[in-house]
């Protein structure tokens, strides 16, 4: 298996976007982070934490569970709904 690729996925509900209703790796988050988040939600600290950690994980420093951790705390710092 993808050491990248989640065992869960996370569901979102972000407003206008469809891109990232179902992200499943990392690689899936950094390209939802980087072109599909909302532009003024795209700033705060737990933002710029997931890209770092998503940078680590895919330089092989970290695994892919740390992605998915960073990712969903970028989501509820911007008011993103998580779906279940």
């Amino acid at each position: 298996m993808d050491m990248k690729h989640w065992t869960y996925s996370v569901k979102l509900a972000i407003p206008g976007k469809t891109a990232c209703q179902n992200v499943s790796s990392t690689m899936e988050a950094a390209d939802c982070l980087f072109s599909h988040w909302p532009k003024k939600r795209g700033s705060g600290r737990a933002y710029v934490s997931a890209m770092n950690v998503i940078a680590e994980v895919m330089d092989g420093r970290a695994p892919a569970s740390d992605a998915r951790s960073a990712f969903i705390t970028a989501a509820l710092e911007a008011d993103i709904e998580i779906l279940h």
